[in-house]
């Protein structure tokens, strides 16, 4: 077996030195037993320093974009806040004083001579409620009119079947709106939802519908299908449902209705002819003390 040199580099090691030869570039050669070790700390160092400053821009970058994500989710929500605490108090501060001329009157204002029918709805508003007598409109509703002890929702109470069902007097199973939102294979859409302006999902016929073929007028605020025409007919006033509308506004256009239905009796048909409807609904929270002074 011959022996090898150890005068000679082993053919499986590298050995590199750094010549100070005076010129500007150190170029690291091949030498004889020049150790490798500093040129590779130096490589190592200067990869080491590298990844460290991209670790460091990264997470500095991280942090800037979290500070920035949580700041404007931060003014987003105060944005969001302050408008629904602007509408809350809008709803809340009701004049709780109210006095009346006198306790029910029995002859209906204006010139109607059929007091016209005016169906209210609050959504979200317990039965128990009724009986906390801290709201003296509604009070007045129930001692100079009418009131039902209990009332049993179709099922699914959810809003729309069941505002449909009051207006039609039919089932969800038979007027088709089961639900807020569904599916239905078989229509044109296949979905079903608020934004729906299909009247083919809408069967029955709603009052409104009734009182139109008996060539009388209605006037319809929010109410879940006055919005699309079923049959081809649609409620002589209407609104387009539109959440960002003030409570304020909601609760005074209803009265103006009156105004309009009255002016309009002299000119259009007799006053006994101008038995009108008048459907509205309102969508409230009553879940906190503030709201009891409707």
């Amino acid at each position: 077996m011959n022996n090898i040199n150890p005068s000679y580099p082993s053919p499986f090691e590298t050995h590199l030195e750094i010549e100070e030869n005076g010129s500007s570039d150190n170029t690291p050669t091949v030498g004889s037993h020049g150790s490798v070790q500093v040129f590779l700390t130096n490589v190592q160092r200067r990869v080491c320093l590298r990844r460290c400053v991209t670790s460091r821009r990264f997470l500095l970058s991280l942090v800037i974009f979290l500070f920035l994500f949580a700041s404007v989710s931060f003014v987003l929500l105060v944005i969001v806040t302050v408008k629904r605490s602007r509408q809350v108090e809008d709803a809340a501060f009701l004049n709780q004083h109210i006095s009346w001329r006198d306790k029910c009157e029995r002859k209906c204002a204006g010139n109607f001579d059929v007091p016209p029918l005016l169906l209210i709805s609050m959504d979200g508003f317990r039965a128990d409620y009724l009986n906390r007598e801290l709201t003296p409109a509604v009070s007045r509703i129930l001692n100079c009119g009418s009131r039902a002890d209990y009332m049993m929702p179709s099922y699914p109470s959810k809003t729309f079947p069941n505002h449909y069902s009051i207006v039609t007097g039919l089932f969800p199973e038979s007027h088709g709106i089961v639900d807020n939102y569904f599916m239905d294979t078989e229509m044109e859409g296949k979905y079903f939802s608020r934004q729906m302006i299909n009247g083919n999902w809408y069967k029955g016929e709603p009052i409104w519908n009734t009182v139109a073929k008996n060539g009388k007028k209605s006037a319809t605020f929010f109410w879940p299908g006055s919005e699309v025409p079923i049959q081809g007919i649609q409620p002589t006033y209407r609104y387009t449902f539109n959440s960002s509308l003030p409570f304020s506004k909601r609760v005074d256009q209803t009265p103006n209705w009156d105004l309009i239905f009255q002016q309009q009796s002299s000119t259009i048909a007799a006053p006994n002819e101008q038995q009108t409807l008048q459907v509205a609904c309102g969508y409230y929270s009553f879940a906190q003390p503030q709201f009891t002074c409707a």
